[in-house]
C-alpha cells in the first residue's frame, strides 16, 4: 500500500512532522505527514487555530511557559479536533500510542479481563488466565461499577449510548487507557458480584498481560459427528499463527483418537476487532487463493482490494477450505471480525450463521504518528465483497436469536448506529435473502459464558438436523 495520499495539502506551520510506516491496521492506515517550517497561513480554519493558541498563551491565567501546561492544552485541543469527525477518531499521547501498539501485539500492561460496557457498568466476558483480576477470583458476569471511585455506566443520550465515568462522557478507548497503565501500579475498582449481588472494592496491580486470544474443542454432535470449534477473541498480530497452532493440535489429537472431524463452527462473538491484514490471513485458512475479503473505500482515492493469498499446506489445510463451516456472532461481533463473515458469507463459504446482526462498524481509522504522540481519524469504509457498506448495518445471520425481554431493550440498542456523533454509510444495504428462522435463548439462569455456549452449540445442533 502507498503513502501518496497522506501527503496532499501540507500546510506551512512551524514544526516537524514525520514517520516512515505504512501498514493497514485494525480498522487503521498507519502513513506519514511532513510539515514545512514557515509562518505562511493561507487556510483561514487553520489560521483561527494558531491566532487562538497564540492568545491563549499571551492571556490565559494558565503557566503557559509550562511545557506540560501546554501539552494538556495541545492533547486536549486536538482530541476535540478529532472527536468532532466520529467516535472512533482521537488523539493518542505519548503513552497512549504505546498501549495501542501493545495491545495490537497481544501484549500489554493491564488487568486482564475483556468487558461490554451496559447500563450497570463493566460487564466482564473473560478473565485471562494467570492476570490479576483471575487471582482476585473475579469471573464472567461481575460488573465493574465503579473505577478509580467514579461510578462506570452506559446511558442514552439523543436515543444514542453515552460511556460515562462520573459525570464525564468517555469513549472505549478512554477506559481501555484508564484500566492500563505502567507495570506495578494500582487501580481501584468496584466490582459487583454475579453470584451474591454484592459490591466489592480491590486495588489490582497491573502486571505484563499476554492475551488469551483463541480458544478451541471438539465437540460430539451426535448423528451430525465430531465439530471443531474455534473462538477468536481479537485479531492481533499473532492471531494467524495461534489459530493454526489450536487447529494443527486438535486435528492431530482427533486422528491419534481415529474421530472423523465433520465440520467447523467459528466463533465470533464478542470480538471487537482488531488488524484487518490478519482477518485476511485468517480468511486465507478457509478461502481459495485470490478470493475477495473486503474493500476499503477511499475519499478521492483508488479504492484497496484485499485478497486472500496461499499459506502453507498442511495435512488439514484442504480440508478447512471444504468441511461445513457455521459461524456464531452476537451484537458485539466488530469491525475486523465482520470483515471476516463478510468475505466467507459472500463467498458462500458458510452453511449458516447463527446468532444477530453484528454491530456494524465500517470506517477505516488512519494513524498518523506525529512525533511520540498519534493522531488517528475515520478516512474510510469498509465493503463487503458484494459491494455492501458494513457501517450502520452489520452482517445480517441466517437464523437469529431473540432474547428475554429483560435484555431485549439493552441488545437492541448495542451496535455502531447508535452511538453519539455516528457517520452513516453513504450507500444503503442491500438487504439480500431472508432470516431462515429465530430461535429464543431460554437460558433460566447464570447468563455466563459457559452456558451460552452450550446454547449455540444445542441451537446448531437442532438446525444441522432440520
Amino acid at each position: 500500500m502507498s503513502d501518496k495520499s497522506t501527503n496532499k495539502k501540507i500546510y506551512k506551520i512551524v514544526g516537524t512532522i514525520a514517520i516512515g510506516w505504512s501498514l493497514l491496521m485494525g480498522g487503521a492506515i498507519i502513513g506519514s505527514y511532513t510539515a514545512q517550517k514557515s509562518f505562511e497561513i493561507k487556510d483561514p480554519y487553520l489560521k483561527k487555530i494558531i491566532l487562538s493558541w497564540d492568545l491563549i498563551q499571551k492571556n490565559s491565567v494558565l503557566n503557559t511557559k509550562d511545557p506540560k501546561v501546554n501539552e494538556k492544552i495541545m492533547d486536549n485541543t486536538i482530541k476535540a479536533m478529532a472527536s468532532s469527525i466520529d467516535v472512533h477518531s482521537t488523539w493518542y499521547t505519548e503513552k497512549e500510542t504505546k498501549q495501542v501498539f501493545e495491545k495490537l501485539s497481544g501484549e500489554y500492561v493491564g488487568i486482564g479481563i475483556s468487558y461490554h460496557i451496559e447500563k450497570e457498568g463493566g460487564v466482564i466476558v473473560k478473565v485471562f488466565s494467570n492476570s490479576p483480576m483471575e487471582k482476585l477470583n473475579i469471573v464472567p458476569d461481575d460488573i465493574i461499577t465503579k473505577v478509580e471511585g467514579k461510578k462506570l455506566f452506559a446511558e442514552l443520550k439523543d436515543n444514542k449510548k453515552v460511556i460515562m465515568l462520573g459525570d464525564q462522557v468517555i469513549t472505549e478507548d478512554d477506559l481501555s487507557n484508564v484500566l492500563k497503565g505502567e507495570e506495578g501500579t494500582k487501580l481501584s475498582l468496584t466490582v459487583k458480584r454475579h453470584e451474591t449481588g454484592k459490591e466489592e472494592t480491590f486495588q489490582v496491580t497491573r502486571t505484563k498481560i499476554v492475551s488469551a486470544n483463541i480458544q478451541s474443542e471438539i465437540k460430539d454432535l451426535g448423528n451430525k459427528g465430531h465439530w471443531l470449534k474455534i473462538s477468536i477473541l481479537d485479531f492481533q498480530e499473532n492471531t494467524l499463527k495461534e489459530v493454526s497452532n489450536h487447529i494443527r493440535n486438535l486435528w492431530a489429537d482427533a486422528k491419534r483418537k481415529n474421530i472423523k472431524l465433520d465440520g467447523v463452527v467459528l466463533d465470533l462473538q464478542n470480538s471487537p476487532g482488531g488488524i484487518v491484514p490478519v482477518s485476511v490471513s485468517v480468511a486465507s485458512l478457509f478461502l481459495p487463493k485470490d478470493a475477495k475479503v473486503v474493500s476499503i473505500i477511499q475519499k478521492d482515492e483508488k479504492d484497496i482490494i484485499e485478497k486472500t493469498y496461499t499459506l502453507p499446506k498442511e495435512p488439514w489445510t484442504d480440508w478447512l477450505k471444504t468441511t461445513e463451516l457455521v459461524v456464531w456472532n452476537n451484537r458485539k461481533t466488530a469491525s475486523a471480525a465482520e470483515i471476516l463473515i463478510g468475505a466467507l458469507k459472500d463467498n458462500n463459504r458458510i452453511k449458516f450463521i447463527l446468532g444477530d446482526y453484528t454491530y456494524g462498524k465500517g470506517v477505516v481509522q488512519s494513524i498518523y504518528k506525529i512525533d511520540n504522540d498519534s493522531l488517528s481519524f475515520s478516512t474510510g469504509w469498509y465493503t463487503t465483497p458484494s459491494g455492501n457498506y458494513i457501517q450502520g448495518n452489520g452482517i445480517k445471520p441466517d437464523y437469529k436469536i431473540s432474547y428475554p425481554e429483560k435484555l431485549t431493550e439493552e441488545i437492541n440498542r448495542t451496535g455502531e448506529k447508535y452511538m453519539p456523533n455516528y457517520l452513516a454509510a453513504p450507500i444503503p444495504y442491500k438487504d439480500e435473502g431472508k432470516i431462515l428462522g429465530n430461535y429464543f435463548m431460554d437460558i433460566k439462569e447464570n447468563w455466563n459464558e459457559k452456558n451460552i455456549i452450550d446454547w449455540y452449540w444445542n441451537t446448531t445442533e437442532k438446525i444441522l438436523n432440520k
